[in-house]
């Protein structure tokens, strides 16, 4: 899969115009005048590996406090499947 190129001639075509964030992944470069308008715009930037390392933070939360699981490995597992789930 090729990577999209995102300028500030393009930048609106991914928007819609009451975003207040953008999900930026791997499939995508920001140039730096596409960042400049997001930023006066007031729109987040959102990588997509932020919200993978959010995800993990929460699972290991929730299943150590409400399912009091300390496992290390198990956490590591169910954790491995969920983002699986997400991912697919």
């Amino acid at each position: 899969m090729s990577k999209v190129l995102i300028t500030k001639n393009n930048l609106d075509s991914f928007l819609e115009k009451e975003d207040k964030s953008f999900l930026v992944d791997k499939n995508f470069i920001l140039t730096p005048g596409a960042i400049d308008i997001l930023d006066e715009r007031n729109i987040k930037i959102i990588y997509k590996n932020d919200i993978e390392e959010n995800i993990v933070e929460r699972i290991t939360r929730l299943l150590r406090e409400d399912f009091k699981i300390e496992d290390y490995g198990e956490i590591e597992k169910i954790t491995n499947l969920v983002l699986e789930k997400i991912n697919n």
